[in-house]
């Protein structure tokens, strides 16, 4: 399931002639239960939304799709890589001449609040997005039903994170988090 239907009008061109793959347009934090279980869930992006209430009524509907003994495929963004990402960009700023006070005053977002960062939540291209901490969704998939199989960094291009990053800014990269859970 999907809330964007050009991302699966894509799948389902890239995915034609699969007979055991069904697609769904759905908001799983309003509809619990769109389809009967599964043996096989990916969530790219699904758990961001800044409301708790919403994120956990999603992960409750995710979980119910995967049957028991199935797998979910989970990709989110990382607490730990949006941290790195803002002492690069302080770094960055120092690079150019700015004394400590300004680049901190420059790489900070203009948005978002104490509250929002403790919970790691910070804007992605103008939208209030949920991070996660590998432990949290250690602790959130176990409390769901789930044993946690691997936890990995999926690597991103710096330029999801600047629009012209300099050569010098190089490995590590920024990630993502990529989690592969059987349900129980």
């Amino acid at each position: 399931g999907d809330l964007s239907p050009k991302l699966l009008s894509e799948a389902r061109r890239a995915f034609r002639g699969h007979a055991n793959i069904d697609f769904f347009q759905t908001d799983l934090g309003r509809v619990a239960h769109p389809f009967e279980p599964v043996d096989f869930v990916l969530c790219v992006n699904v758990l961001i939304m800044a409301g708790l209430d919403a994120r956990l009524s999603a992960l409750r509907a995710v979980a119910a799709q995967v049957k028991h003994g199935g797998h979910l495929l989970l990709v989110t963004p990382s607490t730990e890589s949006m941290h790195y990402t803002q002492f690069r960009r302080i770094d960055w700023c120092l690079r150019t001449g700015m004394d400590c006070t300004a680049a901190v005053r420059e790489s900070v977002p203009g948005r978002g609040s104490v509250r929002d960062l403790e919970q790691g939540i910070r804007p992605l291209q103008g939208v209030r997005t949920k991070h996660h901490l590998k432990e949290e969704l250690l602790v959130l998939l176990r409390d769901h039903r789930f044993d946690v199989l691997s936890v990995e960094k999926l690597i991103q291009p710096w330029t999801l994170e600047f629009s012209d990053p300099p050569a010098w800014l190089r490995d590590p990269y920024p990630w993502d988090w990529l989690v592969l859970a059987r349900r129980k």
